[in-house]
């Protein structure tokens, strides 16, 4: 793998919210690679195989082209029709309280109506 082409992968493991302490085991819990492989290729000691890059965009729904190439978009949209972003959203959710996803959601209705708001100020 180049360069490039882990920092690419780095990048969108961080968009998807993989966090750096506890990163290799993440991955090798999603994907059945060992923990050794995981993080040799990630620091760049082995080259990866297609076959692991394959894998890991699969498992976190990253976009192969855009790891390999740097072709956007970075994020794969889900087969479903909705965004990979929705689906975060909806993780974390779900690891909310009921009490904490009502004020969550709340919060995020809040947030569309300004976003919504600006949008028109800005056409007008």
């Amino acid at each position: 793998m180049s360069a490039n082409s882990l920092n690419r992968l780095l990048t969108a493991l961080d968009t998807r919210n993989v966090p750096i302490k506890g990163r290799v085991k993440a991955i090798a819990d999603k994907t059945g690679y060992s923990s050794g492989m995981v993080s040799k290729v990630l620091s760049g000691k082995v080259d990866s195989i297609d076959r692991f890059v394959k894998v890991v965009c699969s498992e976190f729904g990253i976009c192969k082209e855009w790891v390999e190439e740097g072709k956007e978009p970075t994020l794969e949209l889900k087969s479903d029709g909705t965004d990979a972003f929705v689906n975060e959203i909806l993780n974390d959710l779900a690891s909310l309280t009921l009490p904490q996803k009502w004020i969550a959601v709340g919060k995020f209705k809040e947030i569309v109506a300004g976003l919504r708001m600006n949008e028109k100020l800005e056409e007008d």
